[in-house]
């Protein structure tokens, strides 16, 4: 694996299938100051990692269906624990997507 990073992060050495996970504070910010997303609106997470952004969602009330897709393989089992722990209803899972719906 090539480890340059781009130029926004120079100095820094790359991680494999670039994951930086996302600061739950981070997320808890973005939240408070976002009012786009609606009680009906199904929410894509497009790369899902450890499933930090589905933890704060969850942990913040929404309750909305959440289609979590990633390429790390050993995030399954993170990813599926997340979906069982939500609802076994209209979840469905692969290698590397889980759909969490409540």
């Amino acid at each position: 694996m090539d480890t340059t990073m781009s130029a926004t992060n120079r100095g820094c050495e790359r991680k494999a299938y670039d994951f930086y996970a996302t600061p739950p504070e981070t997320i808890r910010t973005f939240l408070a100051n976002f009012d786009g997303i609606g009680s009906g609106d199904r929410i894509l997470e497009p790369s899902a990692g450890n499933g930090q952004i589905v933890k704060v969602l969850r942990e913040s009330g929404y309750d909305n269906r959440i289609d979590a897709v990633e390429l790390r393989p050993e995030e399954r089992g993170t990813l599926e624990a997340l979906t069982t722990s939500q609802s076994a209803a209209s979840s469905t899972t692969s290698p590397t997507a889980a759909t969490m719906s409540s």
